[in-house]
């Protein structure tokens, strides 16, 4: 959130690796970046892009929950699928603060080169605090895994809920 003290025109590269996300004064973010980059610089983005705060909606929750309730105890996770807003307050108020706008945003200040959506809308959900079983790497956990991939796959390219992950390569577009 304060990027004061980054050269202008002076960097060939910007790496987000899940980063921006997390910015409260996105535009303005968006700006300092896009002034940072040299006339031809990439900035590579990994970002969250799914709803603000995590806050899927009801149908989204229906399918996670649905998937995750398929899953034997062992997989099945326990945390909210949903998380409530509070929680965000009380942990990490920047988590996903802006990210439903992300997209937007980069696309304000950059010309994308690349992109590509990497899905998430089941897994992350199912995964992202219900890893310790998954680690463990067995057959049965790699077989859920799978399955977890395969129905975010065709779930998400049958338009039934959002890519919650982007991939992206961009380069600032000329304001003169």
């Amino acid at each position: 959130n304060n990027l004061t003290n980054l050269k202008s025109k002076h960097y060939d590269a910007i790496f987000n690796v899940g980063v921006l996300h997390h910015a409260f004064r996105l535009s303005n973010t968006m700006w300092a970046l896009h002034k940072t980059l040299k006339k031809n610089g990439l900035m590579f983005n990994f970002e969250y892009v799914g709803p603000a705060y995590n806050q899927y909606s009801d149908e989204h929750l229906k399918i996670i929950k649905q998937i995750n309730d398929s899953l034997s105890s062992r997989f099945r996770s326990i945390i909210p699928l949903r998380p409530k807003l509070s929680s965000f307050q009380k942990g990490d108020p920047s988590e996903a603060v802006h990210s439903d706008i992300l997209i937007q945003s980069i696309t304000r200040f950059f010309d994308i080169l690349y992109e590509r959506e990497i899905n998430g809308g089941i897994a992350y959900p199912i995964l992202w605090n219900n890893i310790d079983e998954f680690k463990k790497m067995d057959n049965n956990a790699q077989k859920i895994v799978e399955l977890l991939i395969n129905e975010d796959k065709k779930i998400t390219q049958n338009k039934k809920i959002p890519s919650l992950f982007w991939y992206s390569v961009v380069t600032p577009k000329s304001h003169n």
